[in-house]
């Protein structure tokens, strides 16, 4: 896929989403984009003011980002307060290492068979390394509780705890859990359209994030924060997803729907594409 860059402009006004549309339209009508009987597709992240910007500029549809709604969906599960205190005390241990030789030299002394990899400290805004936080401090666990229990390094640690049983079970589960939102992370790359792929991973999702009796109350809690966040996004540009999606080969059968919502979403691509043969017959 490749991307063209029309224009890049700065704004100077405060970012409001009337100010915004107004760059929107003003790009609109320099470039004359604006067609009979077709739309402008927006891809925004989910920012309020560029919903209203979006809205008022009069563009559709509006599609949001959807790496940027895994991201709001898995950091609502790792705000969950037992997993957020969790991550804090992986994240103290993380930052202990970093900022003392000594206990990185003694942690390096410990690791035996594991591999030589360093602990990672996480970035708020993306929930991809929290995860990575967590899964390389399970691999190092076993060289982190050793170094820290170690009386050369323990006179110099402060408000830090190694893991018990309880909460390495939980960080396991977590790491099971958000595994798959991951690789649909991942999925959303600048090289390819995605779009297609909206509608399929959102169902696996949720299709994944659903209650299960064998969840231990954290999953159960992070499960429901995803599902809760992820409830309402998608809605008004549903029907156009659907249509993407089944045009997409690889998902054209649309599994996750009834055999009538099917039909449905082949009818309206079919009036669809006799009304484009008429407009380009007109056009000649």
């Amino acid at each position: 896929m490749v991307n063209f860059v029309l224009q890049t402009r700065p704004l100077f006004e405060t970012h409001t989403g009337a100010n915004i549309a107004e760059v929107l339209k003003s790009a609109v009508s320099e470039w004359g984009l604006q067609k009979a009987n077709h739309g402008i597709a927006v891809v925004t992240d989910n920012a309020r003011n560029l919903d209203v910007a979006v809205r008022e500029a009069g563009l559709a549809p509006h599609v949001r980002c959807f790496a940027h709604t895994l991201n709001l969906a898995s950091q609502a599960g790792l705000s969950v307060p037992h997993v957020s205190r969790l991550l804090g005390r992986v994240r103290r241990i993380a930052a202990f290492f970093h900022r003392s030789s000594t206990a990185t030299a003694a942690l390096a002394a410990k690791l035996l068979e594991l591999p030589p990899h360093k602990l990672i400290i996480d970035v708020p805004t993306c929930w991809n390394s929290s995860l990575d936080m967590i899964e390389r401090h399970l691999e190092q666990q076993a060289a982190v509780t050793a170094t820290l229990l170690s009386n050369d390094v323990r006179r110099n640690v402060r408000d830090i705890d190694t893991l018990d049983g309880s909460d390495i079970r939980d960080a396991e589960d977590i790491v099971k859990l958000l595994k798959p939102l991951k690789t649909a992370t991942l999925c959303c790359d600048k090289k390819n359209p995605t779009v297609s792929l909206i509608v399929p991973l959102k169902h696996m999702i949720e299709h994944n994030m659903a209650s299960n009796e064998e969840d231990s109350p954290t999953v159960n809690n992070i499960k429901r924060a995803i599902l809760n966040n992820l409830y309402n996004r998608y809605t008004s540009e549903y029907n156009h997803l659907l249509e993407c999606t089944a045009l997409d080969p690889r998902f054209r059968a649309l599994p996750h729907l009834e055999t009538d919502q099917q039909d449905d979403v082949f009818h309206r691509l079919k009036e669809k594409a006799v009304l484009m043969l008429q407009n380009q017959d007109e056009g000649k």
